[in-house]
């Protein structure tokens, strides 16, 4: 999470840690980042599994293509409220479990037709808003998970962004002293 520059707080941890447990999920995750850093990390940390990212009002048939091959889909800027209604959606997000559990292909249905799944499918679900605006009933078949942001993690990381900008600067330094002292 450092590489990503994201705060390593022990709720940031905590949470990479679920999204890291992949083939132990109960439930698909919802991710709930008011400032969408968490996604480079995701995009880094799933980016050699065949991760497909699409937003939310842009999904076309990519949510039916990863679910037939098996390929983990990144789902960004979902509007929970849509979400929460949106029939494409609902049967996948109830059946987790045959996701996680299953050996061999099964079909579920998308909309108004049947499609055949390969359980490696791995569904990440983001939103811009806080936990609190998801619908209960959306909540109640995904993990929610909230990557906050306190006053601290943000003072944390604008004093390691600064100390790196500086550590760059005496490093220079330095070696301009080496080779005026070799002179």
């Amino acid at each position: 999470m450092e590489t990503m520059r994201l705060s390593t707080t022990k709720l940031m941890l905590e949470n990479a840690c679920f999204l890291m447990q992949s083939d132990s999920m109960v439930a698909w995750p919802l991710i709930c980042d008011p400032t969408s850093r968490v996604l480079d990390w995701l995009r880094s940390f799933y980016g050699d599994t065949g991760l497909v990212e699409v937003k939310y009002s842009e999904i076309r048939s990519q949510f039916e293509n990863c679910l037939a091959e098996g390929c983990p889909l990144l789902v960004t800027d979902c509007d929970t409220m849509q979400l929460a209604k949106d029939k494409r959606f609902r049967d996948a997000i109830q059946s987790c479990k045959h996701f996680i559990n299953g050996k061999a292909k099964f079909k579920i249905t998308v909309e108004d037709h049947e499609v055949e799944c390969d359980p490696r499918f791995r569904l990440f679900l983001h939103t811009t808003v806080e936990p609190h605006i998801v619908p209960p009933h959306l909540a109640a078949y995904t993990s929610v998970i909230y990557f906050q942001r306190s006053r601290a993690d943000i003072e944390e990381t604008l004093l390691d962004r600064f100390i790196y900008q500086e550590k760059s600067k005496l490093e220079e330094e330095r070696v301009s002293l080496l080779q005026v002292w070799k002179i």
